[in-house]
C-alpha cells in the first residue's frame, strides 16, 4: 500500500503474524484483568498512598507493560496501519514512563540497601 500524496510506502504487518498479534493480544487482556483484580483484593498493600513505593512501583509497571502489549498487538491488526510508527510511538511513550517512575522512585526512596553483610555474613536476607 502506499501513499500517493507524500510518495512512501506504509508497511504494514505481514499477514504471517496475524495469529501471533492476536494470541499476544488475548494474553496481555487477560493478564491485565487479573492484576486488575489481584490490586482491587487489596489496594491498600498494593495501590494505595500508604502501600509501600515498590509495590506502588511494581504494579505500575506491570499495568504499563501489559498495555503496551495489548495496544502493539491490537495496533498490529489494524490493516492499512504502520506498525513501525506505532511502535516508535509506544516506545517514546515507555521511555518517558520509565524516566518518570525513576525520578518518583529517586524522591521516595533515595538509598536501597541489600544487605550485604561480606564475606562471613553469607546467611543475611536481602533487604529491599
Amino acid at each position: 500500500m502506499s501513499d500517493m500524496a507524500t510518495g512512501m510506502q506504509l508497511v504494514s504487518t505481514p499477514e504471517e503474524f496475524q495469529n501471533f498479534f492476536v494470541a499476544a493480544a488475548g494474553v496481555s487482556d487477560a493478564l491485565i484483568g487479573l492484576l486488575f483484580v489481584a490490586t482491587s483484593i487489596a489496594p491498600e498493600r498494593t495501590v494505595e498512598v500508604r502501600a509501600a513505593a515498590v509495590t506502588q512501583e511494581t504494579a505500575a509497571g506491570a499495568y504499563i507493560l501489559l498495555g503496551n502489549v495489548l495496544i502493539l498487538a491490537l495496533g498490529a491488526l489494524i490493516p492499512g496501519l504502520s506498525f513501525g510508527a506505532l511502535v516508535v510511538g509506544m516506545s517514546i511513550s515507555a521511555l518517558l514512563g520509565t524516566m518518570r517512575y525513576a525520578a518518583i522512585s529517586l524522591k521516595t526512596e533515595p538509598k536501597v540497601e541489600l544487605g550485604f553483610g561480606g564475606p562471613s555474613d553469607a546467611s543475611a536476607p536481602l533487604r529491599w
